[in-house]
């Protein structure tokens, strides 16, 4: 296991903020249980977290491995996900869409 590090991560969904500078650290071997009301981004997080969802900002690191960096256009894709799913991943700018 290795450590989850999220830092500054933002997320925008149909124009709406949805993640607004969500930090966390998880250390390796530690659980989380993410809380809140609905609609308040938790699935939106582990969607990201996933490489299912495109960020606009910050970054996602696993270990000393960037998965995610907005600052360095770093976009690994998820395992097995469509190769177009977010504008990072197919070169596109705009809004996120899904194709």
């Amino acid at each position: 296991m290795a450590e989850l590090a999220v830092n500054d991560l933002a997320l925008r969904l149909a124009g709406n903020e949805i993640l607004k500078a969500v930090s966390l650290t998880v250390p390796a071997g530690r659980v989380l249980a993410l809380l809140g009301p609905s609609g308040s981004g938790k699935t939106t997080l582990l969607r990201a977290v996933a490489g299912l969802a495109a960020p606009h900002r910050g970054s996602i690191r696993v270990g000393e491995t960037a998965i995610y960096d907005a600052a360095k256009s770093l976009d690994v894709p998820a395992e097995g996900s469509a190769s177009c799913s977010s504008p990072m991943r197919c070169g596109r700018t705009g809004p996120w869409r899904r194709t």
